[in-house]
């Protein structure tokens, strides 16, 4: 009998292609991070499932029905950064902030 290796966290799946990193790119970028919530009556197998799902760099929000609406739900939130003006800033850089509405830090006139 063969010595069966166990799995560690961040294992690579046998037979996922990896494509090397561009140099100086990180392995989990930011810009790639999702929160995912489930509702209370999704089972622990995933075979019913919903819930929402939100892209943490741009705070965009979805809500999914099954477990294919998830996917599909990042899928397009992926494919709109990557055709956002935004994306040319690079994986794993967060947002800049929004300029303030009080330009020039002028006063507020008096009622």
């Amino acid at each position: 009998m063969g010595v069966r290796k166990r799995s560690t966290v961040g294992a690579r799946h046998k037979g996922v292609p990896q494509a090397p990193l561009p140099e100086g790119q990180p392995l989990l970028p930011y810009a790639r991070s999702f929160l995912v919530q489930f509702t209370a009556d999704s089972d622990t197998g995933l075979r019913r499932a919903a819930g929402r799902v939100e892209h943490l760099q741009t705070a965009m929000k979805s809500r999914f029905a099954s477990m294919g609406g998830l996917r599909a739900c990042i899928a397009a939130m992926l494919a709109a950064l990557a055709t956002a003006p935004d994306a040319a800033r690079g994986p794993g850089s967060r947002p800049t902030r929004a300029p303030s509405s009080r330009a020039g830090g002028r006063k507020r006139a008096a009622p």
